[in-house]
């Protein structure tokens, strides 16, 4: 309660006594005549007055001044005597009971859902937008983003904040400006990096962010297929996400995570996503070359023929299980990073051998990259 108070959330203040017959309520320390108790609004008169503790009954059943320890003189006191008796002759005791009401409510009952809303819109923080709820992502995701948006994440300057003692509040990824979710999200060069490749890879144009709300002007402005926008929009969340899960790891992780992962995921997990949410979703390769012009179809890459499409299938199928991420060495290159070569792979594509193993196309495609 005194925390509550200390945030300017007064409960008590809320509550007041409804007087009935008057047998359970303090005549000077409830409240139950005006917004404050008796002893508060007549102080010389609470100062007489020889039973503190005597209920409204007791009090109204004989003069207001037969308890007092003298009789009252002038000045203040005459001023106040006379107020408190011009108050008492408007009370009416009844047979009912004596209840407590509380102002949250219109009717004066009591409900946790009404206290819970003004605390709620007293310490929560309010955002300018409307939550925007994505389909194409999990959850998990969605809850992600909409507590980044409203500065909750425990980063280093929150959790500092909140007293939580910390060696540094520094980026623990660049080390030079202060972790907040903005920074860590949109302004670290891991996320400069990292968005910068999501915008070539959708060949739109990149920006600097400074905030999210820059962030919402500048994709509003983006002229794309709708449907193929809000497929981008997801691709931004688990951007963010897994740029948040990277930050963990190093944070907590025995072995640092590799940062040339990050795109890679991010790909891989959007394209996961966005099949299992959105059924029509554009074919793997497709999404792969040319996401912001792929079409909404139920062609997967288990569903081309074979011959000479064997060959992008089987790459495909490669690239999303990770397994060439292992096992072929393109230097630093990763799986989306083919497309840049696509002129060595595609000849590999058309006389493709829809008989080959793996082994042989893994061998292929390393010596069509260089690796």
């Amino acid at each position: 309660m005194q925390m509550l108070k200390a945030k300017g959330f007064d409960f008590l203040s809320l509550c007041n006594k409804r007087v009935g017959d008057g047998n359970n309520t303090s005549f000077w320390l409830d409240t139950w005549r005006g917004d404050s108790a008796l002893c508060d609004s007549f102080p010389r008169m609470f100062a007489l007055e020889m039973e503190k503790n005597c209920m409204v009954a007791t009090k109204m059943a004989a003069p207001v001044d037969a308890s007092f320890r003298r009789s009252v003189r002038g000045g203040i006191e005459l001023v106040q005597f006379n107020e408190l008796r011009a108050i008492l002759e408007s009370v009416s005791l009844s047979h009912s009971l004596d209840r407590w009401i509380c102002n949250a409510s219109s009717d004066g009952s009591f409900r946790v859902k009404d206290i819970r809303i003004l605390i709620d819109d007293l310490i929560l923080p309010s955002g300018s937008g409307p939550t925007k709820w994505m389909k194409y992502v999990p959850i998990k995701i969605n809850i992600f983003v909409w507590r980044a948006r409203r500065d909750c994440l425990p980063t280093r300057v929150n959790l500092m904040r909140r007293g939580v003692v910390m060696e540094s509040t520094d980026c623990p990824i660049c080390g030079l400006v202060e972790e907040d979710a903005h920074h860590i999200l949109l302004q670290c060069d891991l996320a400069h990096s990292v968005l910068r490749r999501i915008c070539r890879w959708w060949d739109i144009d990149w920006q600097s962010w400074s905030s999210f709300h820059t962030w919402d002007g500048w994709f509003s402005s983006i002229k794309i297929a709708s449907n193929n926008k809000k497929i981008l929009e997801g691709v931004f969340y688990v951007a963010w996400w897994s740029i948040w899960v990277f930050r963990n790891r190093l944070l907590f992780d025995d072995k640092p995570p590799v940062r040339s992962m990050i795109f890679d995921d991010i790909v891989s997990l959007s394209y996961l996503w966005c099949k299992n949410r959105y059924p029509p979703a554009p074919s793997w390769v497709s999404f792969i070359f040319c996401p912001a012009a792929s079409s909404y179809n139920h062609e997967t890459p288990s569903s081309t023929s074979k011959g000479s499409s064997s060959g992008v299938v089987w790459l495909s199928t490669l690239m999303r299980s990770k397994w060439s991420f292992k096992h072929i060495h393109i230097s630093k290159d990763s799986a989306v990073s083919l497309v840049l070569r696509i002129d060595k792979i595609l000849p590999l594509v058309e006389n493709a051998d829809s008989d080959a193993t793996e082994e042989a196309w893994t061998l292929n495609i390393s010596r069509a990259c260089g690796g």
